[in-house]
């Protein structure tokens, strides 16, 4: 883990030249997580030129770390060396007789300088940005008119030059230890990633702060002069006046006799106070860093492994027993004496899903909850999106939490040997992809139906839940269709106390504002802290903080690049429209009928994409390519231009009057911008269906060759503006691999399947077969 990704492949050489500053003996930075310690820094530097910076840092159980330490003299770095340990990886970096040596887990490659930028930075090492802040405030001063200069910086432990954006920050004066000081403040722009580095009077680095990832260094005695509390501007909510403790491994017993660990980080008063319960599959230690925000406001913050991970004990299948487990763990912690007998839950990704896993069983206890980027039941995303088999999804996630202890050393790598996707039978895809049989995988591939999914089928049963939730997803959210449909039932089942948060976000959510080509601006980060206190100020300890007064949805709308409060989603002021297909158009009445076809071939769909291969983010694009449909393997449908700027939001709905000459098939309905130019980019993710589970993910049936059917689509999630003279875009196809697995053609068991059968698909159109795409409109300007 490294606070800036370096996504290049292979070192990057660039200029070692240190500007020529002096800097204290020895200089010393905390590290924060959330205003909690996790780490220091220290600084060294002697009269003869010598330095050495190193760094710890310890978020739950991520270990990371390293130093650089060399000599300089005039200003040119004469040698230095440096180590950078992140989970799985080890990186050495030597720089001796002009040469420059990188070593990334025991393979060495040398290259040569190049000397471009005289500047250097450090990803963990804030001293050695100096003489680039240095050189960015001479750049600022040369141009009154400018307030930002771009520069690049050699990232002495990264190896790699990098381009920072540099803006120059209203000076801030403190006084430190009776001294009166004058902070230079600047914001640095490394790609998506916004900074904020202060320096002293004479020159040093004294805070380097990371807000979206809630890291931050500072000089021991600086952080309560340099940085406020976000939330004393919210003075009705609850502030941090408590004093807490935190306690390890304490254990609890579910129904069956499993114990399941959990970390325990309460005020210290002896007073009972409501409670926040994380429950995790991945480590319960990173979420424990969160408890002494919430602990200092009032709250007890409880952290679990949950079965079959980490110090819980009981077998690993993963979303089975959450349910179950879940009530258990709220009704426990209720039970315990400093509790007050309310409970809360958060989390992202499984950490959402086991909060509703939990609310449809109803602990008495459980007053409220807030699922972030949550999935839904397993036949819907993965295992299975909607019955197609998520195939990489699943053994990219399953190569992370094979073991006990989930391994991120990998996170951000592709699978071992992405070619061998292409294995059939599936049930011998993880030992061809990932080196190792898996037998959850295995239980995946064998449960093809939802009757067979019981615990991870809560989306059936929501109509049990009665609490409020707050909902935070994104349109780039890989696990959105879930918010779609948790929010969707619960507005269906006239739930009232049900708020949503949509951003232009990842699964990584409100950590960006930006994917690949498209920049959202910075208003696209959000303070969610701010958020979830005000939820839990409500619910659990019945304050009036103003809940009532903020709007049910906030949306982010791309194309404009602005959020929106509304009522509901869909919103009351928008406007239902439908446009139906015709020949390679999406017109507003139905056109006479007509049919198109095209040929899906499993046994040619074996190409695999380089970015699968690669993995490498800053090639990570929306854009796509209107030759990737062709005549006989797509269908390619636009609307007219737009004549006014006009916001379309979801939800969506694709619905299709269709035959096939096979007895299963697969449909994919993607959405896209396309420019006046013919540039075309992806709006959210495609929705998608497996045909042979047309009529319910209850059973799989299979399909009568030519016979004509309909079939409902639901493009996941997005709010966009198109341009005047751009076109709303529809494409049909029938793949999605390597991503998702090929339909064979059969309904053989997917697990054991390798006979292959060519897909001929007809779409029909017209007045008695009104094919169509249904959205909605916002706005028309």
């Amino acid at each position: 883990m490294s606070i800036f990704n370096n996504s290049r492949s292979s070192l990057v050489v660039a200029s070692c030249v240190l500007a020529a500053v002096a800097h204290a003996d020895h200089t010393r930075m905390v590290v924060l997580y959330n205003g909690a310690p996790v780490g220091e820094n220290t600084f060294d530097e002697s009269a003869d030129g010598a330095f050495d910076s190193e760094s710890t840092i310890a978020l739950g159980s991520i270990k990371l770390g390293g130093f650089v330490k060399g000599h300089f003299k005039n200003g040119r770095v004469l040698d230095y060396t440096s180590e950078s340990s992140n989970p799985g990886t080890k990186v050495s970096i030597t720089y001796a007789n002009g040469k420059l040596t990188g070593t990334v887990n025991g393979k060495s490659q040398t290259l040569p300088l190049d000397n471009k930028s005289g500047l250097y930075g450090g990803n963990i090492h804030p001293q050695l940005f100096t003489g680039t802040l240095l050189a960015a405030e001479k750049a600022i001063a040369a141009n009154p008119a400018g307030k930002s200069t771009t520069l690049k910086a050699f990232f002495l432990d990264l190896g790699a030059e990098l381009p920072l954006k540099i803006e120059e920050l209203p000076a801030k004066a403190v006084t430190i230890d009776g001294h009166p000081q004058a902070v230079r403040r600047f914001r640095a722009a490394l790609g998506p990633l916004s900074l904020e580095l202060d320096m002293d009077d004479a020159g040093h680095v004294v805070a380097f702060d990371v807000p979206v990832q809630k890291l931050r260094f500072v000089v021991e005695g600086w952080n309560d002069a340099l940085f406020e509390d976000p939330l004393e501007k919210f003075p009705e909510l609850s502030q941090p006046t408590f004093k807490y403790k935190t306690e390890k491994v304490v254990k609890m017993k579910t129904r069956d006799g499993v114990d399941l660990a959990c970390d325990v980080v309460r005020p210290e008063d002896g007073d009972k106070h409501p409670a926040i319960l994380v429950r995790t599959p991945y480590g319960r230690g990173a979420d424990t860093l969160n408890g002494p925000f919430y602990a200092s406001r009032g709250y007890a913050y409880i952290t679990q492994d949950c079965r079959g991970r980490e110090d819980s004990g009981g077998e690993w299948d993963p979303f089975v027993h959450e349910g179950p487990d879940g009530y258990d763990a709220v009704q426990w912690v209720a039970q315990q004496p400093w509790c007050d007998g309310k409970v809360g839950m958060i989390g992202g990704s499984y950490e959402g899903l086991v909060q509703w896993a939990a609310a449809v069983k109803g602990p008495p206890a459980l007053k409220c909850i807030v699922p972030e980027v949550s999935p839904p039941d397993a036949m819907r995303n993965v295992p299975y999106d909607h019955g197609v088999f998520a195939l990489y999804l699943d053994l990219w996630w399953a190569k992370i939490v094979a073991g006990r202890t989930s391994d991120f050393s990998t996170l951000l790598s592709s699978l071992p040997h992405p070619r061998a996707l292409t294995t059939l039978p599936l049930s011998n895809a993880d030992t061809a992809v990932l080196g190792k049989h898996l037998p959850f995988y295995q239980k995946w591939l064998a449960r093809s139906t939802i009757g067979e999914w019981q615990g991870w089928d809560y989306t059936y049963h929501l109509n049990e839940v009665t609490i409020p939730a707050l909902h935070i997803s994104g349109t780039w959210d890989g696990d959105e269709i879930g918010t779609h449909i948790n929010w969707t039932t619960m507005r269906a089942l006239g739930r009232k106390n049900q708020w949503i948060v949509f951003g232009p976000w990842t699964h990584a959510f409100n950590t960006t504002h930006s994917l690949g080509d498209l920049e959202y601006g910075p208003t696209a980060i959000i303070d969610l802290d701010s958020v979830a206190l005000r939820w839990f100020d409500t619910w659990l300890k019945g304050k009036d903080v103003g809940l009532d007064k903020v709007a049910h949805v906030r949306l982010f709308v791309t194309g404009a690049n602005k959020w929106v409060n509304l009522s509901d989603w869909p919103a009351p002021e928008s406007r239902l429209r439908t446009l139906y297909f015709g020949k390679g158009t999406l017109m507003s009445e139905p056109p006479r009928a007509s049919r198109q076809g095209y040929t899906y071939d499993p046994a040619k769909d074996i190409k695999i994409p380089q970015q699968i291969l690669s993995m490498d983010p800053s090639k990570a694009t929306t854009k796509v390519p209107l030759s990737s449909f062709p005549p006989g393997k797509a269908l390619l449908l636009k609307s007219a231009p737009f004549k006014r700027a006009t916001a379309v939001i979801s939800p969506l709905s694709v619905k299709l009057y269709f035959a096939t000459s096979a007895q299963n098939t697969d449909f994919y309905a993607m959405c896209l911008d396309i420019g006046p130019d013919g540039a075309a980019h992806v709006l959210g993710s495609s929705g998608k269906l497996r045909a042979s589970y047309l009529q319910g993910m209850d059973k799989i049936r299979p399909l009568t060759p030519y016979k004509v059917y309909e079939a409902t689509l639901t493009p996941w999630d997005f709010a966009h503006e198109f341009a005047p003279g751009h076109q709303l875009g529809l494409a049909i196809l029938s793949s999605g691999f390597p991503i998702y697995s090929r339909n064979l053609g059969t309904v053989e068991p997917i697990a054991t399947a390798t006979r292959m059968v060519v897909q001929r698909n007809t779409i029909l159109m017209g007045k008695h077969h009104p094919s169509s795409l249904s959205f909605y409109v916002l706005w028309e300007k």
